[in-house]
């Protein structure tokens, strides 16, 4: 069983060397690394033609580089590519926890091969904190995203075709697991307590920070699924809130701005977490270029 680890990257030299680092300190290489460069400008083509071969020395990496449509239209061009089994996101900025992440992954799916989606622990990074978080019930995952699209491993047979809708350009991926959830894929979820986080989230990126789009297509994916139901309950409620406050958004505009912030992360981000503290194991050192 191999796993397929997928990298989308854009200018982000520093978020690109930071992931790569974290992929070669896995001590079981039973993996291939796909990564795709939307025609960077900065160093992004010199830096991954100068670790390529570190990466190649355990698991495999294809680079590819040109233009795309946005995020989502790269992540299904690498879909088509992909030949492994099971699929795993891991955008230019995040990385894994530790170095033992690919053999637990491989271990748990192992045991759990009628999932069509495994969810694992992960741990939130935003400006120097970070915060232990684990997945909420798949049941709720048609009121608000319940889990980090980083920390989730999905069968590549899920994902054939164009699994994300590039008319959303930031929750294309809640739309996606919507509708893996209205057609019966099966979610299994893992706490805390059964295992290790496998993920940092960079908190930097796309998703969060533009709030206004977010909410946006929130209302629009919300409306395309019929969610406002039953089930749709909580998003329902938290969004009536937000639309009650943005009118007096010319009067308290930093008060409002942060209450927004709050009631949409109720929306797309709420999920159980608890203060984390980082291991006190030596970190593994980049290996030095051979004279």
């Amino acid at each position: 069983m191999k796993l397929a680890i997928l990298t989308v990257t854009r200018n982000d030299a520093c978020g690109l060397e930071k992931t790569i680092k974290s992929v070669v300190q896995q001590d079981l290489a039973c993996f291939v690394h796909y990564i795709q460069d939307a025609s960077s400008h900065d160093y992004s083509q010199s830096y991954l033609e100068y670790t390529k071969r570190y990466i190649s020395s355990g698991g495999q990496v294809f680079y590819s580089r040109g233009r795309d449509g946005g995020i989502y239209d790269a992540m299904n061009k690498m879909c088509k590519k992909v030949r492994e089994e099971y699929i795993l996101f891991l955008n230019s900025g995040d990385c894994f926890h530790d170095g033992s992440v690919v053999r637990r992954i491989i271990t748990t799916l192992t045991s759990l091969r009628r999932s069509d989606h495994v969810i694992f622990p992960w741990v939130y990074e935003h400006s120097g904190t970070r915060v232990f978080r684990s997945p909420l019930p798949s049941r709720l995952i048609l009121s608000q995203m319940t889990f980090c699209h980083q920390a989730c491993i999905s069968k590549a047979a899920r994902l054939v075709g164009e699994p994300f809708r590039t008319d959303y350009s930031i929750l294309a991926d809640w739309d996606f697991f919507c509708r893996e959830k209205i057609s019966g894929a099966h979610f299994s979820e893992l706490t805390a307590a059964q295992l290790q986080p496998i993920v940092i989230f960079d908190a930097m990126g796309l998703s969060s920070t533009r709030y206004l789009l977010m909410f946006v297509e929130a209302i629009k994916i919300s409306f395309a699924h019929r969610l406002f139901g039953y089930q749709g309950f909580r998003l329902t409620r938290n969004l009536c809130k937000l639309f009650f406050l943005i009118p007096f958004s010319s009067l308290f505009k930093f008060k409002t701005f942060f209450l927004v912030k709050r009631h949409i992360a109720r929306i797309l981000d709420s999920r159980c977490y608890c203060k984390y503290e980082a291991p006190t194991a030596p970190a593994t050192s980049w290996p030095s270029e051979s004279p």
